[in-house]
C-alpha cells in the first residue's frame, strides 16, 4: 500500500488554512564577521505562515513555572519555520521555541510548534 504524502501535505494546508490565520514570519540571519567594526552583520527576511493556535496560552508546564507564556500552533509554509523565527499573533509578540515537522518522507505535511513569549 503506497502513501500518498502529497496529498495529505494539501489536505493539512487546507485544514490550517481554512481554520487558522495567516502570520508573517521574521527570520534573522548572521551574516559576515567584520573585523574592522568588531562584529557581525545581521539580516532579517521574512515570510508568511498559516497558523492554528491550539488552545490558550500556558505559563506553567507539567507542574513547572515558565518564562513567559507557552503556546502551542500547527502551521503549514513553504519557507522552513526554525526555533528563533519570531512573529506577532494578536498584537503579541511570539519566538519559535520548538519546531516539530511532521515529514514522514521527504514531503513534509506541516510543522508543529511551540511559542513563548
Amino acid at each position: 500500500m503506497t502513501i500518498n504524502y502529497a496529498a495529505l501535505q494539501t489536505t493539512a494546508k487546507t485544514l490550517i488554512t481554512d481554520n487558522g490565520q495567516s502570520v508573517t514570519f521574521k527570520k534573522k540571519a548572521r551574516g559576515s564577521y567584520n573585523p574592522q567594526a568588531g562584529f557581525a552583520s545581521e539580516t532579517s527576511s521574512t515570510f508568511t505562515a498559516q497558523v492554528v493556535l491550539l488552545g490558550s496560552p500556558k505559563t506553567e508546564v507539567a507542574g513547572e513555572l515558565v518564562k513567559g507564556r507557552l503556546l502551542d500552533a500547527s502551521a503549514h509554509s513553504d519557507t522552513e519555520i526554525e526555533i528563533g523565527d519570531t512573529c506577532t499573533i494578536n498584537s503579541e509578540n511570539w519566538r519559535v521555541q520548538e519546531v516539530d515537522k511532521i515529514q514522514p518522507s521527504t514531503t513534509i505535511v506541516y510543522y508543529e510548534i511551540k511559542l513563548q513569549n
